[in-house]
């Protein structure tokens, strides 16, 4: 991702001072990406990631993460989405001029990953998915989805379902899109 940031600038199709924010929602700290970035406030990096696994001791990555969100390997479904709703839009909304958003739309926070060690269903990752590109969209964000982690046989499936959300298109056999989300239920029951 890092290339390709650079290689539109360096192409004109982003300005030199063009404000990027990176969204990193897999299991993993964007320890890469942070160290690719790190002498670069124009690039703005958001990453929730599981504190408790590799690479989650690179200080110096950790330290380049304009806002972290660490999480507990033991944490519920219920409190990772609360937690990504309260904090994702600040971030959102203290950026200014944001000409594009990189969503890094990980599988590996799925419940049955061997790696990524967090604990999200398949309907959860596809909520995610839709409100985070749903949050970018309404601010009028261009945005990049970027599918990535996932260590099971289910991972190519939990990224349909996410592109099929994203087009409106419920996958077979999931009935209509029009149902209740994770997220709203979650939202009720804080109110």
């Amino acid at each position: 991702m890092a290339l390709a940031i650079h290689s539109a600038r360096a192409a004109g199709q982003l300005s030199r001072d063009a404000r990027v924010v990176h969204l990193d929602l897999d299991a993993h700290l964007g320890n890469g990406l942070a160290h690719c970035f790190l002498d670069d406030p124009r690039v703005r990096l958001f990453d929730a990631f599981n504190a408790q696994i590799y690479p989650s001791h690179d200080r110096v990555a950790l330290e380049r993460v304009d806002h972290p969100l660490p999480v507990d390997g033991h944490t519920s479904e219920a409190s990772y989405l609360d937690r990504l709703r309260d904090e994702l839009p600040r971030f959102l909304d203290a950026q200014r001029g944001v000409a594009l958003a990189v969503y890094n739309a990980g599988t590996d926070v799925f419940v049955d990953d061997p790696l990524g060690g967090l604990s999200l269903s398949a309907a959860a990752i596809a909520e995610r998915d839709a409100w985070v590109v749903g949050e970018l969209r309404r601010r009028g964000i261009p945005t990049a989805v970027v599918p990535s982690g996932g260590y099971t046989r289910e991972s190519h499936r939990l990224i349909a379902r996410s592109v099929a959300g994203w087009l409106g298109r419920p996958q077979a056999g999931e009935g209509s899109a029009s149902g209740t989300s994770i997220l709203r239920q979650t939202a009720s029951a804080k109110e």
